[in-house]
Order: C-alpha cells, then sequence, then structure tokens
C-alpha cells in the first residue's frame, strides 16, 4: 500500500508534530509513505522518510502573503493556482491512499481536499474542530457548528484564519465536501471530538478513534538532577512547569495559571517552555521562561518538573500532557474536552474542581503537600505505555487505511 500524508508546517502545532512522528514510524516498519510539506523538521532524511517540499518557490510565498488577506479573491484565484502542483505530485506519487493532517499553512485550504479525491480515497485526520466549523479550531461553548455557522460567528479569543463574513460561506463548503464525497473518512485522536464531529457535518460518515501516540522510547523518565543541573535549576526547589506552542494564546489558559501562582502557599520555580513568556507577580515564584525547546530539551524539562500544570481551555486530546506522564510527571488540568479523558485523579495527576484561578491555586497546593508527603500512588508510565504507544497509533492507522482502501476500490477502477 502506499500512503501520500500531507501536513502543513511541521513547526505549527502538535497535529504536526504528531504527522512526522507517525511518518517516521510507519516508514520503519516498511510502508511506502510520501510526506508531503510546506515546511517539513530538519533531518528527515537521516530517517529515511520520503520528504516532498511543496509551495516553496518565493512566487509562492509572495502570493500567498497577499491573497490570504482577501479570502475572496483567494478562493476564486488563488486555488488552483497552489493546489496545481500538488495535483501534479499525487498523479507522479499515484497513491493508494491519502492521509491529510493539515492544510492551513501550506498555502493550501479546503479545497485541497477535493484535489486529493481525485486521486484516491482520503482519510482526514482531525486535530482540532476546524474542518467542521465555519473559522475556528476549538467552539467552546458556540454550538454554532451543529446547523450552520454563520456571520455571527463570535470572538472566541483563539487564533482565527477568517475573518467572520467568511464564516458561513466556510463552513457550507466545508460541509459539503464531507457529506458528498464516499470516498472521504476521518480519524479523532478522542471520544470527545468524535462526539462534536458526528453531530455536525460528519453525521453519517465513518469517523474511527485512534488516540495520538508518542515514541515512548524517546519520551521517558530522565533523573531529575541531572535534568534540574541542564537548565541550572536548584535540586531543593519546587519546580512546576507550563508548556505550549504559544504561551502568549489566551485558551491556553496561562493567564489564568498567573493569577493562581500568586495564591501558592509555598515558594516555587515555575519553568515554561514555548514561544511567548509568562510573568508572574509574586515573590514566592521564580519564573525561568526557557523559549522553544526542541524535543531532547522538553524531556530534560518534564523531568526536572515535580509537576506539570497545563490550564488549557480546549484540547482536542492534549500531547504535552502525554509527554509529560511519559516522562512519570504527574500532570494538573481543568476539567474540560478531551483532558477528561487522560486525567484519572490519583493516577496521572489532580484535577481541578473548576475553570477558575483559585481552584487551580488550590489544586497546586494539594499537590504539592501531596509530594512532599509522598502519600502518592502515580501511575503515568503505566497509562503512557498502555494508550499513548505511537507504535500501536500507526498499526491502527494502517489496518484503518486498509479497510478503506477495499471500501472504495469501485470508487478508482
Amino acid at each position: 500500500m502506499k500512503i501520500a500524508m500531507l501536513t502543513h508546517q511541521y513547526s505549527i502545532g502538535g497535529g504536526e508534530v504528531v504527522a512526522f512522528q507517525l511518518a517516521e514510524v510507519m516508514t520503519k516498519e516498511g510502508v511506502e509513505l510520501y510526506y508531503i510539506s510546506g515546511n517539513p523538521p530538519m533531518g528527515e532524511e537521516e530517517k529515511g522518510i520520503n520528504v516532498i517540499r511543496i509551495n516553496q518557490k518565493e512566487p509562492h510565498r509572495f502570493l500567498h502573503k497577499y491573497l490570504v488577506k482577501f479570502p475572496g479573491l483567494y478562493r476564486n484565484f488563488g486555488r488552483n493556482f497552489f493546489n496545481k502542483e500538488l495535483d501534479s505530485i499525487l498523479s507522479e506519487i499515484n497513491p493508494d491512499i491519502i492521509n491529510v493532517h493539515g492544510v492551513a499553512a501550506t498555502h493550501w485550504d479546503v479545497s485541497c481536499i477535493e484535489f486529493c479525491l481525485r486521486h484516491a480515497p482520503v482519510v482526514w485526520t482531525l486535530h482540532d474542530m476546524s474542518s467542521f466549523t465555519g473559522r475556528c479550531g476549538h467552539a467552546f461553548d458556540c454550538n454554532m457548528y451543529i446547523n450552520g455557522c454563520t456571520e455571527s460567528c463570535p470572538d472566541l479569543h483563539i487564533p482565527l484564519l477568517l475573518p467572520p463574513r467568511e464564516s458561513k460561506l466556510a463552513y457550507q463548503e466545508k460541509r459539503s465536501l464531507i457529506q458528498s464525497n464516499n470516498a472521504l473518512s476521518a480519524i479523532v485522536p478522542s471520544k470527545w471530538l468524535y462526539d462534536r464531529a458526528v453531530e455536525g457535518s460528519w453525521r453519517n460518515k465513518n469517523v474511527e478513534i485512534i488516540p495520538n501516540g508518542i515514541p515512548l522510547d524517546k519520551y521517558k523518565q530522565m533523573d531529575m538532577p541531572t535534568s534540574r543541573g541542564y537548565f541550572e535549576i536548584s535540586k531543593n526547589d519546587t519546580v512546576i512547569m507550563a508548556a505550549a506552542s504559544n504561551l502568549n494564546y489566551k485558551h491556553k489558559g496561562n493567564d489564568i495559571l498567573c493569577s493562581a501562582l500568586s495564591m501558592v502557599n509555598e515558594p516555587i520555580t515555575l519553568i515554561t517552555a514555548g514561544h511567548g513568556s509568562i510573568d508572574v507577580k509574586s515573590d514566592k515564584v521564580k519564573v525561568i521562561n526557557l523559549g522553544f525547546l526542541d524535543s531532547i530539551e522538553m524531556i530534560h524539562a518534564f523531568s526536572a518538573a515535580d509537576l506539570f500544570v497545563f490550564p488549557s481551555l480546549a484540547e482536542t486530546q492534549g500531547m504535552v500532557f502525554v509527554e509529560s506522564i511519559a516522562c512519570g510527571t504527574p500532570a494538573i488540568v481543568f476539567p474540560v474536552a478531551a483532558l477528561l479523558e487522560g486525567m484519572r485523579p490519583g493516577v496521572t495527576g489532580w484535577l481541578c474542581d473548576e475553570i477558575s484561578a483559585e481552584s487551580l491555586a488550590n489544586t497546586i497546593n494539594v499537590a504539592i503537600s501531596d509530594l512532599k508527603s509522598g502519600n502518592t500512588t502515580f501511575k503515568c508510565r503505566e497509562v503512557a505505555e498502555r494508550e499513548y504507544d505511537i507504535n500501536v497509533q500507526a498499526k491502527r492507522y494502517v489496518s484503518f487505511f486498509e479497510k478503506e482502501v477495499a471500501r472504495c476500490e469501485n470508487l478508482y477502477s
């Protein structure tokens, strides 16, 4: 079976990292896979992955930078221009199936799915809600996506690619695409995202739940004194870690974390990982903003921390939570979205009672007390090994691909 995997830029977020790690595992297992990306990570050739860079020429970059500001112009002119190269690549590869992980930052939009469907069945891996909303990746309490997003789309304080006036048209286009193509199916990483997808545009479609995994041979607990020495952190400090691709995104909840940390009972050291920074106005809190870390540095950071605080307000799985427990570091989360599927109080960490700075502060205080008393029986690593092994994820993906190829055989004969 020949697989084409389509992603946007590797550095954008967790979904792109998942896609590349999945491609790496499948390639090692002998799967013929082509990784098509706008900006793949460095060193991919050493891992034996067939990487195809796309839309990297200067005219493409310049036109995208201009056209993306004008959605109507992009829709009428830019689509065919940017999809032409993709169409040519897929004709040359002639894949049996195409796995789409993201399109937003590769100079494509949802129209690229239609081009992909001309060549082979498509399995769309949903890393957020954007395939079935008008313009947002997380709808929070808004349920307009069930029956139809409109121009009155609320301001959700998250990164949005389209202005409100484009929301209705974008929603209708995506819904029509999903419902009218029998060769299009989806994979989601959590039951939470599955429930929202099938009550929206993915209703009566083939949607499979396969949790995202990580390479557990890499993400594992390291010696705490060594890891603390790596960042020049005192071995006697109580260390809390926070991380996000961008710490300043409002939906990551770090403004709540800042307020909560001003209410902690004991002195702590907060280490952060990701673009942006956190500033806590409290004499009890020492903040070390580490910036963007590579995977090895992240493992050291998890291993240096006593606990990981993840105050995100919207997650379809929460990969940094998975990475944390794989490194043996228990976590604190809010009772939101798919985080409730991975959080087992007393097993993988602590669950806040509600979404508030007061509840988070109280939970941090309880966690510190629990850790100092030694009265904990966490099984973080055991849960990660049982539920988040990327090798298991890869096997389940291949099995689903094979079923989809067989199901759609008559459509492409």
